[in-house]
């Protein structure tokens, strides 16, 4: 079931001038390392979260957090060192998850992560069908909405990206197809996809060669 009673909190330097507490963060290394299992290091979840530029942490109605998801600013490895928003680590709270909460996390990253970091590309590496499908959903909705005109994939392979599989069973998503090609990743040894999503304000001259969404 969808909830709708819950907020989110925007930190860091580029849209607030504070950072959450050291017990927000406390609560928020202890959700990930709930989530994931014993293979999720707290000293990597630490990292990460000290890397973000932008800091979105879901919190319900007694401010207690129940999700969160970072995002910093990148170039890509590109001819032209194209700007782009990184995606980084999101979670949600174990008993919230299949919520919307994700989804939400997802879309509002895109969304003021374009504003704050005037760019038009985004990028993650994952080992989840779903992260791709859930960024795919919210750059479909932003073109519904007149937001942005088109987007567009790439997907490539990172093999031991991160030397382990992340998740206690290996995830699926809504798409079967996108399920077929994360099962072609090796998850012992911790393969990967490196993904990078071109996103249009207008109409190209000349459609890229790929796509893959």
């Amino acid at each position: 079931m969808l909830r709708n009673d819950y907020l989110v909190q925007v930190y860091g330097h580029l849209s607030k001038p504070r950072q959450p507490s050291p017990e927000t963060i406390g609560k928020l290394v202890d959700m990930a390392v709930e989530s994931f299992g014993p293979t999720m290091l707290r000293s990597e979840v630490m990292e990460r979260l000290s890397h973000s530029d932008l800091l979105f942490v879901a919190m319900d109605d007694k401010l207690s957090p129940i999700g969160f998801a970072g995002l910093e600013y990148k170039l890509l490895n590109d001819p032209a060192k194209t700007k782009a928003m990184y995606l980084s680590g999101a979670v949600v709270k174990a008993s919230e998850q299949g919520t919307g909460i994700y989804n939400r996390l997802t879309l509002e990253r895109l969304v003021l992560g374009m504003e704050f970091g005037n760019c038009h590309a985004a990028t993650t590496r994952t080992q989840n069908p779903i992260v791709e499908y859930t960024i795919c959903q919210s750059l479909n909705d932003l073109r519904k909405l007149g937001t942005i005109y088109n987007f567009y994939v790439t997907r490539s392979l990172s093999k031991n990206a991160y030397g382990r599989m992340l998740t206690k069973s290996i995830p699926k998503s809504k798409n079967e197809s996108l399920n077929a090609e994360y099962g072609k990743l090796n998850y012992e040894n911790g393969d990967g996809y490196e993904l990078v999503f071109t996103i249009e304000s207008r109409p190209l001259e000349q459609e890229p060669r790929m796509t893959i969404w």
